[in-house]
């Protein structure tokens, strides 16, 4: 059995990381764009024309993220006896994964 992945801080604290992440980009999508209604500016082209988008978009953004964490989870379950470097990969890809999301919710929020 793996008993040693709860035991690993490296591992504890990225998942910790990558999960208050997404709870931000949720919290700062739904408050900053509670009372929006209609298409979002997602982001702007180099000639400063709207990329729009609708809600569901950035929602979608969160369940990507989440699968992301879950299956990065899953993998680092199964590799960490095996190969302890790629557990350490697959656990700072979730991290940096979870900073982007982040970056970009809150971009559409300060757009919007």
């Amino acid at each position: 059995m793996n008993r040693h992945v709860v035991r690993n801080p490296f591992i504890i604290f990225a998942t910790a990381f990558s999960i208050l992440m997404l709870v931000l980009s949720i919290f700062v999508g739904l408050s900053r764009l509670e009372g929006v209604s209609g298409n979002l500016i997602m982001n702007l082209d180099p000639m400063n024309s709207p990329i729009l988008g609708d809600a569901s978009s950035l929602m979608s953004l969160f369940w990507i993220l989440a699968a992301i964490i879950i299956i990065n989870l899953i993998l680092v379950y199964e590799v960490y006896n095996r190969e302890l470097f790629m557990s350490y990969i697959l656990s700072s890809s979730s991290m940096i994964v979870a900073i982007l999301i982040f970056v970009a919710t809150s971009i559409v929020a300060s757009l919007n």
